[in-house]
């Protein structure tokens, strides 16, 4: 008696975290009770929308069919699933036949929710961009951040763990007659994730020095980097990731706060003294409860990206945009750059490299191991 009630404590909690979208996790929890009813069924499906098992085929789920295609759920998670492969046909076919069977089940109104806003993100998708993962040798098995490409996009430099896991190097490539060269590590030692910033200001590289809290400008050579002096700014202690403009007065950075996890703030130089103005949220509109990160600002300054894992995304962190009213003389609401910049999974770090191109990093489904950057480019 005490073992099935165990079995039934974890069969619930396994249930718990499929509707928390934990699904890793219940699928560590199924395995321990597979003779209970249903169980091999929930945990293919745990198994498919996980990171772990993603690439698992979908035929599993599929043998599935004639014992619950009466179900109007088999339709749900199927619809999902499709939805975790950025298979949007599909995702869209099989979320409306949910839609359609679960007319009037009060019961299923909640799932009935999620399908209707999910599609209003795959019914929305652009389809006048292209998103492309960078291929090898730049991203592999590990962890590939905060691209920067730069001189017409023949050159990039790029963060890396592939040396050690959870620390980062900086790497140099640039494009040969044949793709991209094999990436040279030209860091003098890892850099946290957290604390992970390289920017390119107007031809200038800069990193951001733990150390000493500043941005250090460097030098890129063939082999290595060469640090020069450090760029007069604010104190910059316990900022995570920053913005520079081009003219070097006007610094963006996220940074944790006691109320609202990471908040956005922003820090202009004042050209009567040459001093920075006390950092300030940059907008009420941008800041939330919860946690916005990467800024990016377009050189109009019309445009700021960001990254955050509030509700209403379509995945783990969203890229948002916040469109600047010259009128009112504030930002916009935030609005989700969706399908196809984001994903269900995690997207983020988002910079424009021309009109025509960005690069940004994110773990979905057409990611070679944990991070990759993935290249958006305007069709022509």
């Amino acid at each position: 008696m005490t073992h099935a009630q165990s079995e039934v404590k974890i069969y619930q909690d396994a249930d718990a975290y499929m509707r928390q979208e934990k699904y890793d996790l219940a699928v560590d929890a199924f395995q321990y009770i597979s003779d209970l009813p249903d169980v091999k069924y929930k945990s293919t499906i745990s198994a498919l929308l996980s990171k772990k098992y993603r690439y698992r085929s979908i035929d599993t789920y599929l043998e599935f069919e004639a014992e619950k295609g009466k179900d109007p759920l088999y339709y749900y998670w199927l619809g999902k699933i499709y939805l975790r492969r950025n298979i949007l046909s599909k995702a869209s076919e099989y979320l409306n036949q949910f839609l359609q069977m679960s007319e009037g089940m009060n019961k299923l109104d909640s799932y009935r929710q999620e399908a209707q806003f999910k599609l209003q993100f795959v019914n929305a998708a652009e389809t006048s961009v292209a998103v492309t993962p960078l291929e090898s040798p730049i991203n592999s098995n590990f962890a590939e951040m905060s691209g920067v490409l730069f001189e017409n996009e023949t050159k990039l430099l790029f963060a890396s763990d592939r040396l050690e896991e959870g620390k980062f190097d900086i790497y140099v490539t640039e494009k040969g007659p044949y793709g991209w060269n094999t990436p040279k590590v030209i860091s003098q030692s890892p850099v946290e994730v957290d604390h992970l910033n390289l920017l390119y200001v107007r031809g200038t590289f800069m990193y951001y020095n733990q150390q000493s809290n500043q941005l250090n400008e460097m030098e890129i050579g063939a082999k290595d980097w060469k640090v020069l002096s450090a760029v007069e700014t604010l104190d910059l202690a316990g900022v995570h990731h920053i913005y520079m403009n081009k003219y070097k007065t006007r610094l963006i950075f996220s940074k944790p706060t006691e109320d609202n996890g990471l908040e956005i703030f922003e820090s202009l130089k004042l050209r009567s003294t040459g001093e920075w103005m006390e950092p300030v949220p940059i907008s009420p509109q941008v800041s939330s409860r919860y946690n916005e990160d990467y800024p990016y600002l377009t050189d109009d300054n019309k445009r700021l990206y960001f990254s955050s894992d509030r509700p209403g995304g379509l995945g783990k962190r969203d890229i948002y945009y916040s469109e600047f009213d010259d009128v009112k003389n504030v930002w916009g609401p935030p609005i989700n750059a969706g399908i196809p910049i984001n994903t269900v999974d995690d997207d983020f770090d988002f910079r424009v490299s021309s009109d025509n191109e960005a690069v940004f990093s994110s773990d979905r489904i057409e990611s070679t191991g944990d991070y990759d950057l993935f290249v958006l480019r305007v069709k022509k």
